[in-house]
């Protein structure tokens, strides 16, 4: 036995050896949209567009081959021959014959002619739109096969989170087996447990390098195995732009039928070969003189067996392969539309069940929640039944991630439907299907390991405990400026607990303030605040100083304003608001990075700023990471606007997690012109405190966790109690 499992090791390191000795190119792992631009750069599409070409050499030259010829003619003999009929005497001479002419094809002839231009033309169309099938299908694979490489990510990292807690789980699984409270099979069914997780990592292993050799070979380029993967955002779909006439196989199997309907109609008597003749000659008798002539001749042919044939069997075989193009044109038509219907279901069950799972999911997380708190305070198998829990979660979260990836799936198959030209003709809004803040949430190691292996509070922290907001956003600073209302407007602030205000100025505001008596007001708003014990940051906010031609404007406020004592800079620049903000991401997210550094390079004060959560994925998030490498940031406001706590605090969780050298504060809204799925509005204060209570319980793990900022201040102070 032992034997059998050295040399199972040792194979399996020679393996893995071998694998890390392939050679492997330093290149980056693009993003989707920009492998999606490389899809016809695979040697699948270059091969076809080489076939593409040869063809359309070959087509013009069955068409240069077809129509009027010319001929040339040249003969020289000896003749000896009497000097007339019934001349006893001969004339011996040589003589030399030169002649040229035009020969136009008849009948026949001329028919063969374009039924050969016209299957000519059947073999171009036929490499022409391989090419385009090969990109349409190209694409497809490349994002169902970049939604296989996230989503077996996901599965890895629920997997190891899972794994993570073998050892204390069997420490103490081991202390009760040997109390006799735990029965050995029992024991041995937590065990295979973790086995099966074990299985899991290495099939979602393989399946990823098998998604990435299809990456690989839709788009050439020779990728390493990426570490982690944002949602792929795939365009969005908009039925009214859908163009299922428009799939190239569709394309070309109606240009094909046109093209036998007129190799029919050109396919009669085709046996019959005429031609019409005309050409002149020059002769040269030696001895002798010259000699010319001209002339004009039709010669036709034709075997004897089909002169005599009624049926005229080219013409019946050509319609017989009209026919057959007829029928692969009806099959290609049903299995296209079959296809496309077949996708647009297998979407809709993937996202109900994706509603299921996540009910479920959180049905299950809070069981174990409950059953870690029972765990240490009351006696019996509750261990046991924590750890079946916690399995049966992380099996829910793997089916959740399937679902998921059949979504994404489904959904590139009905890009490639709905849109057969590809990128070109999609719209150019991208939108992530899934939601991977929530999934990250899900994922987060306090399911697995959070007091699963010491005796919980008795009764755990209150839900209803208050949470208040520390900062809000101050859009409209006319209360503070006047001195009639400035100090119940503090007030106000302070007695809703809130120690930071994020001020903003109009533009006549700014203004204002470089005069004297607005001078003034400010300096005397911010020395009031102060003594309320109010901190106040300049809040500003204009998409487009993300530009490097605008960008000044916005140092220029800065600089005119670093007199004033505020505490900080806030940014609330939202690059996506800019006409096709969306489609220009991987663009805008460089240019925002680049902004927020000179801006925080040029201020005296702390710079702080807002970003939505989506740019702090791990695509944009390298991004805006990296630009800010070396920087001093106060603090990030992501903006996860959304009335589901399990949802915010997962996608705050994540977050936190893959970013620990910022610090982050939790911007929520409670206006009232956005959805109740998005805002507390409608909740009431009482609501929005217990819900911010149990963010704030979910994220107390992390230290870069600096509190909330609620959006905004007049719709708060609205909120009914």
């Amino acid at each position: 036995m032992w034997r059998d499992k050295y040399h199972r090791l040792a194979y399996l390191l020679v393996l893995q050896l071998f694998v890390l000795c392939l050679p492997r190119a330093a290149v980056a792992f693009p993003a989707l949209f920009e492998l999606e631009g490389k899809v016809g750069d695979g040697a699948e599409v270059m091969a076809a567009l080489y076939s593409l070409q040869r063809d359309s050499e070959l087509e013009k030259l069955e068409s240069d081959r077809s129509g009027t010829k010319y001929f040339l003619t040249a003969s020289f003999g000896y003749n000896n021959e009497p000097q007339f009929d019934t001349s006893e005497n001969t004339l011996s001479y040589q003589k030399l014959s030169v002649g040229a002419g035009l020969s136009f094809p008849l009948a026949g002839t001329w028919n063969k002619q374009k039924i050969n231009r016209l299957t000519a033309e059947l073999k171009g169309l036929d490499s022409k739109y391989r090419a385009q099938i090969l990109r349409v299908n190209n694409l497809s694979a490349l994002r169902k096969a970049y939604a296989v490489l996230w989503a077996e990510s996901q599965k890895i990292k629920a997997a190891e989170a899972f794994l993570s807690t073998r050892a204390a789980v069997t420490r103490v699984l081991d202390e009760r087996r040997q109390k006799a409270l735990l029965l050995p099979s029992d024991n041995l069914e937590f065990i295979a447990a973790y086995d099966m997780a074990k299985r899991d990592v290495a099939a979602s292993k393989l399946h990823k390098v098998q998604a990435l050799q299809i990456i690989r070979l839709a788009t050439g380029a020779a990728l390493e195995m990426p570490e982690d993967l944002s949602a792929p955002e795939l365009p969005v779909f908009n039925g009214t732009s859908a163009d299922i006439e428009g799939n190239p196989s569709l394309v070309l199997r109606r240009e094909s039928l046109a093209k036998y309907e007129k190799i029919v109609c050109a396919s009669k008597k085709t046996d019959r070969e005429a031609a019409f003749i005309i050409g002149g000659v020059g002769t040269k008798d030696f001895p002798g003189d010259y000699g010319s002539g001209v002339y004009a001749s039709v010669v036709i042919t034709e075997p004897i067996k089909r002169a005599a044939s009624a049926n005229d069997r080219s013409l019946s075989a050509a319609q017989i392969e009209l026919s057959r193009a007829r029928e692969e044109a009806n099959f290609t038509r049903l299995k296209i539309e079959g296809e496309a219907e077949e996708a647009f279901f297998t979407a809709s069950y993937a996202a109900a069940n994706i509603d299921v799972q996540l009910s479920r999911l959180r049905s299950i997380a809070e069981a174990v929640h409950e059953r870690a708190m029972r765990h240490g305070a009351i006696a019996g198998d509750t261990f046991e039944q924590l750890q079946a829990s916690r399995y049966q979660y992380y099996r829910t979260v793997a089916d959740m991630i399937d679902s998921q990836l059949i979504l994404l799936q489904s959904g590139a198959d009905i890009l490639s439907y709905a849109y057969p030209a590809g990128n070109s003709g999609e719209p150019s809004e991208r939108r992530a299907v899934v939601d991977e803040a929530f999934l990250r949430g899900a994922l987060s190691p306090q399911w697995f390991v959070q007091a699963s292996f010491a005796a919980a509070p008795a009764g755990g922290a209150s839900i209803a405990s208050p949470c208040r907001p520390a900062s809000v956003y101050v859009w409209r600073a006319a209360p503070f400026f006047d001195a009639k209302s400035r100090s119940a407007s503090l007030a106000a602030l302070r007695d809703n607990g809130v120690s930071d205000m994020l001020l903003s100025f109009t533009a006549s505001e700014l203004a204002w303030v470089k005069t004297a008596p607005g001078e003034r007001a400010l300096k005397e708003l911010l020395a009031a605040a102060a003594g309320a014990g109010i901190k106040t940051e300049l809040l500003l906010g204009d998409p487009t100083w993300i530009f490097p031609k605008n960008r000044q404007n916005l140092i220029n406020i800065i600089s005119a304003m670093s007199k004033f004592k505020f505490c900080g800079v806030h940014l609330d620049i939202e690059p996506d608001s800019l006409p096709n903000g969306v489609s220009m991401r991987p663009k805008y997210v460089k240019l925002l990075a680049a902004t927020i550094r000179e801006a925080a390079r040029r201020s005296t004060r702390p710079v702080s700023f807002s970003i939505h959560p989506r740019y702090l994925s791990a695509d944009y998030g390298r991004v805006i990471a990296g630009g800010l490498r070396g920087v001093k940031i106060a603090y990030i406001a992501p903006m996860i606007y959304s009335t589901e706590t399990g949802k915010t605090t997962a996608a705050l969780s994540s977050i936190l997690a893959r970013y620990p050298q910022f610090d982050f504060r939790l911007a929520q809204s409670v206006e009232r012109s956005l959805p109740a799925s998005e805002s507390y509005a409608s909740a009431g204060r009482s609501a929005f405190y217990r819900a911010m209570g149990t963010v704030r319980r979910g994220v107390e793990g992390y230290k870069n966790f600096r509190g909330i900022v609620i959006q905004d201040w007049d719709n708060y102070e609205r909120m009914r109690p």
